[in-house]
């Protein structure tokens, strides 16, 4: 007797072609109209154009592309994304509208991917879920108006994953090359994909067999080949800049530590030493993880001696204490799963204030929507597809994968994107199954062990009320304090900086946001009260001590200024306008061999041409004072 086709079975017919575009239309509707009216949003918020900590890094890297500036070492991020922005504002003006709409279409490729991947695991009716999902998903459309590469990457490891899938499923040479490809522009924006490779054969060989040995060696080896063609550009440049052997680039080493130092947490990125350097913000983890490292060994070193420097220093601590490594590893797989969004320069929650629809479609009230949701029915998915053998083998590995990468660094919001596509098809296919189960006697077994799943998993991914860490939360009130600073609204910015200040008072850069809040509000007491406060944690910090100098040279206390700038310059000795500071003095008191001095060091430090006039006049006056003979 004939078998009754299962209904899961049934989502897997194919529509007539007449109807193909329908889906894609939808979803391109569907997707256009969620990210306009969130882009509306954005730009009428105070974050618009507040280029800050990494969107700081990649605009300014973007902008000195722009400006002909060759590297003088190994890139330290992936380059694909910086460079990418630099092109958008070549063509279209330096602006955040470039980056954006981009992000916005990619988003939507993103979508049509997605579909694409489920019509070959599940099935055309599922998948059309699939990609409206995706199309709509908050936090896809929130990172697509950062200037951050979390949009390019999630685009680039769903493609790279489809294409996996594709080349074992249609094995060919061209797949194979075709997949290499991907794999290659996608290492070069996230390098972290690249052990992901060892997905291919190992799929290949339980699917083939290992009489296959032979094809499955060659396609690999092709793949390798078809991936190394984007990156060789790359390290090509790296060797001409640094005359080191590195592949793509050197902040490995930095973030190991970060995430697995006796003071990591899992989820808090922290400078690795004091931030001494001055001038405008350069890349914190980088200038941090190199002055640290060289302080330690007590000579200058390459940016791959750096990386290789934090890495030993990682492995000796979790050698040291093996249960501790081993008990932050599973929390940091724990927190990528989780529902909530995990800070990382920015609040993803944040966006409800200024957007009424990320507050209807992003929030964490008891549940944590939408992940809070997603991965339990992603988990109910990943049941259903191993009991119905069905071929997830590449998406389910590959997920997998990309979680553990993540958890032996750290884990944020915005580290845990890519997966967000393959997760959303594991959940439509737990949807879908978990219904038509219920309503077959054969099925509601398998239904109630589902359930089970989802009920157990939604419990533990939804627990722990706010998990985010004192010093993340802190951060991100200093980056709106910041914010609110660049408008020109001192009074909102003293409001978030006080309440980072109160979050954690250990954050170091708080009180110098704070205190130049504080001077623009013309509140100078509670300025200088502001950076007593930071000098007796920080007492090595030299923005405090100059800024005290500062005031108290307004004050008329010149004795007193004298000193915090001589501190300052003993902390960091190319802060130049401690020089400054010290050369008016000594002028207004007529001590012109001194004013002198310091002038010419400001000089070395800032050659303008109005300095070397005031070096001349000061020369003058000192010349007069001299006794003629």
């Amino acid at each position: 007797m004939k078998k009754k086709r299962r209904s899961s079975e049934k989502t897997s017919t194919v529509a007539p072609k007449s109807h193909t575009w329908r889906p894609y239309l939808v979803i391109l509707l569907a997707g256009l109209l969620l990210r306009t009216i969130y882009d509306f949003h954005l730009a009428g918020s105070i974050l618009w154009g507040n280029y800050q900590l990494d969107s700081l890094v990649y605009h300014s890297w973007a902008m000195a592309i722009l400006d002909g500036s060759s590297i003088d070492s190994a890139f330290f991020r992936a380059p694909l994304y910086p460079y990418t922005v630099a092109l958008l504002y070549k063509l279209f003006g330096v602006s955040p509208w470039p980056v954006v709409i981009f992000q916005n279409l990619l988003g939507i490729a993103t979508a049509f991917t997605s579909y694409r991947f489920a019509l070959k695991l599940i099935g055309r009716r599922l998948a059309f879920w699939v990609g409206l999902a995706v199309a709509c998903y908050p936090t896809l459309i929130f990172f697509e108006g950062e200037t951050l590469m979390t949009t390019v990457t999630v685009f680039l490891y769903t493609l790279s994953i489809f294409h996996l899938h594709k080349a074992i499923q249609t094995p060919s040479g061209r797949n194979a090359l075709v997949t290499g490809l991907i794999f290659g522009l996608a290492a070069i924006t996230r390098p972290a994909i690249l052990p992901l490779l060892i997905v291919f054969p190992v799929v290949a060989a339980m699917k083939l067999g290992l009489s296959h040995w032979r094809s499955i060696l060659v396609s690999t080896l092709v793949m390798i080949g078809g991936t190394m063609i984007p990156i060789a550009p790359v390290t090509i440049a790296n060797d001409a800049a640094s005359g080191e052997l590195v592949l793509i680039s050197t902040q490995a080493g930095a973030n190991f530590y970060i995430g697995n130092s006796q003071e990591a947490d899992g989820i808090t990125v922290t400078a690795l030493g004091p931030q001494m350097r001055i001038g405008k913000y350069r890349d914190n983890i980088r200038t941090s993880a190199k002055d640290e490292a060289e302080r330690r060994v007590g000579r200058a070193l390459s940016q791959s001696e750096v990386s290789s420097f934090w890495f030993h220093e990682a492995f000796k601590e979790i050698a040291n204490e093996p249960a501790r490594a081993l008990r932050l590893f599973v929390r940091k797989l724990y927190y990528f799963w989780h529902g909530q969004e995990i800070i990382n320069n920015r609040s993803l929650y944040y966006a409800g204030e200024y957007s009424w629809l990320m507050k209807l479609m992003l929030f964490k009230h008891g549940l944590n929507f939408p992940a809070g949701l997603l991965f339990p029915l992603m988990l109910v998915g990943v049941y259903y597809a191993l009991r119905n053998r069905k071929e997830v083998a590449v998406p389910l590995w590959c997920m997998l994968g990309l979680a553990l990468i993540m958890a032996a660094f750290f884990v944020c919001a915005r580290f845990r994107q890519p997966v967000l596509p393959v997760a959303i098809i594991f959940a439509v296919l737990g949807v879908a199954e978990l219904v038509s189960g219920l309503k077959r006697p054969d099925g509601q077994r398998a239904g109630r062990v589902a359930i089970l799943i989802f009920i157990l998993s939604a419990l533990g991914l939804n627990l722990g009320g706010n998990i985010d860490s004192l010093a993340n939360r802190s951060t991100f009130q200093a980056y709106l304090g910041s914010s609110f600073l660049r408008k020109a609204n001192a009074t909102q910015a003293i409001v978030h900086l006080e309440e980072a200040r109160r979050i954690d008072a250990e954050n170091m850069l708080v009180y110098e946001v704070l205190g130049k809040a504080y001077l623009r509000a013309n509140e100078i007491d509670k300025a200088e009260r502001v950076y007593l406060a930071g000098l007796e944690r920080f007492r090595v910090y030299p923005h405090y001590n100059f800024n005290l100098g500062r005031i108290a040279q307004t004050r008329g206390r010149p004795d007193e200024a004298k000193q915090y700038y001589l501190t300052t310059i003993t902390c960091a000795p190319e802060y130049a306008a401690a020089y400054e500071g010290l050369g008016a003095i000594y002028e207004q008191s007529q001590r012109y061999d001194s004013a002198l001095y310091y002038y010419e060091q400001l000089y070395k430090l800032t050659p303008k041409p109005s300095l070397k006039s005031k070096i001349e006049s000061v020369s003058k006056a000192l010349n007069s004072t001299l006794p003629t003979h």
